[in-house]
């Protein structure tokens, strides 16, 4: 193998002298004729500053409807670029761009277009865009507010990639101990999987099927416990399947780990579902940490950027939804308790109705923007004023399985965003973790007793044995901890105090959980121990069956 990947790269080094390729903006000649769709946009533009002159929107509104015309024009523009570089595809412009190996439309579109909105040293989006492209040239004016956007950049870089190692530091903390245990851990729950922005053959490669998929031709296609490869996807995709049942991490019933039928494949071993001992809690930390510093890179790279005083992106967002970051009372945004009609929308107040009749009144804080009108009907949950969503009141309103979907949604969209491809398996172990814990309300017959922080997975085995016996589960509540509640209070105090506070740890430890059982990679390697992954779980797991 060794010898094999070193004629591999012998042979990409020899070839890539060979191919000669460079590139000339003169081979394209005219990619675009631009004139008549800024004149198109510059119209609309004098008419959003008509209507703000009638007194029809205030000054957010014209900046917004401002930067939306400017964003539709270079989309436009960047279509109108793309279908004729494709039409010019023996140039060595076009084989470079279509092969990925450099150039994006985005970075098309700057050169040989318009650069598009860009921001201030605040983060704000300037409305007044840069029309010119870079093979162009910038105008003074255009080149001194470009500046603005280049200098916020190379601070956000030097400032923030520290912020993207911790988040990796967090990541590995909170997930550390987390590797595949058991080939099956019994379940019959499962996610469903439907296509959505994101193609539903890319979403269920690599999962195991939760139950049978059938056509009335010729019945069962697929059976339950498949594993969806390549073939199977197919199947799926000829069929016109669209929504699929499968298992996930995130609705696995093992304690201490994954089993491998709820992980699916080994993304690194194609064909071959997951191994026994796997650490995937670090792979799925390391998948999300390292391009974390992407992110932050990413972020001011483009000349074209959406302003929405809502919409929060890139690095900033990853970390509001794992720290679990409560918005501040103005940028919060008032979510619908229940599905009903909204019957008045007033200047304090906006009242709905639900489907029993009753009326649920939601107060109005100043600076909130409402986003729906009298007549509208709105679903449970959905955002009524704009803001940040609470994801504790969304728990409470949606319940748990929704808000792990809307976690693992968001952050993908996030990655997805800046053209970063994350497995969804990785972002769902976080899920699963950040709401791995639940308060205990009520202890019914079990030992817990009100107030306790139970293993969500521990307590449904407790209760599931109560109810067999016709006794009184306990009851709960959901809650979410960030990766810092998790990193700080793992179950081993080995763990926890090598994180952080280290002496209120080890008070909170000796008092409440004074023994460690040595399950993770890092209170074993604390301890001098063979870590339980990889050759080191096999080792274990001989050891526990002499004993």
């Amino acid at each position: 193998m060794i010898d094999f990947l070193d004629q591999l790269k012998k042979v990409g080094f020899d070839y890539a002298t060979y191919s000669g390729i460079s590139i000339s903006p003169f081979e394209l000649g005219e990619v675009i004729v631009k004139e008549k769709t800024l004149k198109e946009a510059e119209k609309k533009v004098t008419e959003i500053d008509k209507h703000f002159a009638q007194g029809f929107y205030n000054e957010a509104e014209k900046k917004q409807k401002k930067i939306a015309v400017w964003e539709e024009c270079k989309e436009n523009l960047q279509n109108q670029l793309v279908t004729n570089l494709e039409k010019k595809n023996t140039t060595s412009f076009y084989h470079i761009w279509d092969s990925g190996a450099r150039a994006s439309g985005e970075s098309l579109t700057q050169i040989f277009a318009m650069r598009g909105n860009t921001t201030n040293y605040l983060g704000e989006v300037i409305e007044t865009p840069i029309t010119s492209s870079l093979w162009e040239g910038l105008s003074p004016f255009e080149f001194f507010i470009s500046v603005y956007g280049a200098v916020k950049g190379m601070i956000d870089i030097a400032l923030k990639t520290a912020e993207a190692g911790y988040l990796t530091r967090r990541l590995v903390e909170a997930s550390q101990s987390l590797s595949i245990i058991s080939l099956d851990c019994g379940t019959d729950n499962n996610i469903l999987a439907e296509e959505n922005d994101m193609p539903l053959a890319k979403r269920v490669y690599g999962r195991y099927l939760a139950q049978d998929i059938s056509n009335k031709k010729e019945g069962v296609i697929l059976t339950r416990n498949t594993l969806l490869l390549e073939k199977e996807v197919k199947i799926i995709q000829k069929n016109k399947i669209s929504a699929v049942q499968v298992f996930s991490p995130l609705t696995c019933q093992l304690v201490e780990g994954i089993c491998q039928k709820c992980y699916g494949l080994d993304l690194s071993k194609p064909g071959e579902a997951i191994a026994l001992g796997t650490a995937v809690g670090i792979i799925a930390a390391q998948s999300l940490g390292e391009p974390g510093t992407q992110l932050t890179m990413r972020t001011f790279h483009s000349g074209g950027i959406t302003g929405d005083e809502d919409i929060t992106q890139g690095l900033p967002k990853v970390k509001q939804i794992f720290d679990n970051v409560k918005p501040d009372k103005q940028e919060k945004s008032i979510l619908a308790k229940t599905s009903g009609e909204i019957i008045s929308v007033e200047e304090k107040i906006i009242r709905q109705k639900d489907d029993k009749g009753q009326e649920i009144i939601y107060p109005l804080g100043k600076k909130k923007k409402v986003r729906v009108n009298q007549g509208d009907i709105v679903k449970k949950g959905e955002r009524i004023t704009s803001g940040k969503i609470d994801l504790e009141e969304y728990l409470e309103i949606m319940g748990r399985d929704i808000c792990q979907n809307y976690i693992k949604e968001e952050v993908r969209k996030v990655y997805d965003n800046q053209g970063i491809d994350i497995d969804e398996k990785h972002i769902e172990i976080f899920a699963r973790q950040m709401l791995s814990k639940v308060e205990i309300i009520s202890g019914g017959d079990s030992e817990y007793l009100a107030g306790d922080m139970v293993n969500y997975q521990q307590l449904e085995k407790v209760n599931q044995a109560l109810v067999v016996n016709k006794k009184k589960p306990a009851s709960f509540k959901n809650i979410i901890s960030s990766l810092k509640d998790l990193a700080s209070y793992p179950d081993s105090f080995l763990a926890g105090i090598s994180f952080q506070n280290t002496l209120k740890s080890l008070v909170n430890y000796s008092l409440y959980q004074p023994v460690d059982y040595l399950r993770g990679s890092k209170e074993n390697l604390i301890a001098g121990q063979l870590i339980p992954v990889g050759s080191g779980f096999k080792e274990r797991e001989r050891f526990l069956k002499n004993k």
